[in-house]
């Protein structure tokens, strides 16, 4: 027994060995669950992190979302005024063009039956001398053209009522 040793040590020297395994062993255990706890604690904070960017991200499109609905009611009430002044356009040219055409109606009523018979009458006059009818003959004509003008001719007559 020089050599070796005694039970009870080698026993008491197994029984320390043991200890400090299993001392080991949680050792291991709690740097395992350490390094877990660690491992879930920046699963956390990236997930802070998400939270806060998405949260950027919606804050931003929801003032995109506000500008965009600012510029759009904008454009609406520019398009309203544009109308409203194409229509205060379209209202005056219109008006333009019915007095245009109520002159020249005016005009027209007056100076084109007015150029007939100063016309009728100076042929009549300029050919009454060489013409051999009687004055009587020549009235009579002037009267029948006065008479078939006014039923026939004149604006708002029989005709336009009866068409």
């Amino acid at each position: 027994m020089c050599f070796g040793r005694n039970d009870s040590s080698r026993d008491q020297l197994l029984e320390e060995r043991k200890k400090f395994k299993r001392c080991f062993e949680e050792f291991l255990m709690e740097i395992q669950d350490s390094q877990k706890f660690i491992v879930e604690l920046a699963k956390i904070e990236t997930m802070r992190r998400q939270k806060i960017a998405a949260e950027s991200s919606i804050r931003m499109t929801a003032e995109r979302i506000t500008q965009e609905a600012a510029s759009t009611e904008r454009f609406r009430v520019r398009q309203e005024e544009m109308h409203e002044r194409n229509m205060e356009y379209t209202r005056r040219a219109q008006e333009s063009r019915e007095e245009t055409t109520l002159v020249f109606t005016i005009v027209t009523t007056i100076f084109l039956p007015l150029n007939f018979f100063t016309s009728y009458y100076a042929l009549a006059i300029g050919c009454r001398k060489q013409m051999s009818r009687s004055r009587l003959y020549y009235w009579a004509k002037a009267k029948v053209a006065q008479a078939l003008y006014w039923v026939k001719g004149r604006p708002g007559t029989m005709v336009e009522r009866w068409g």
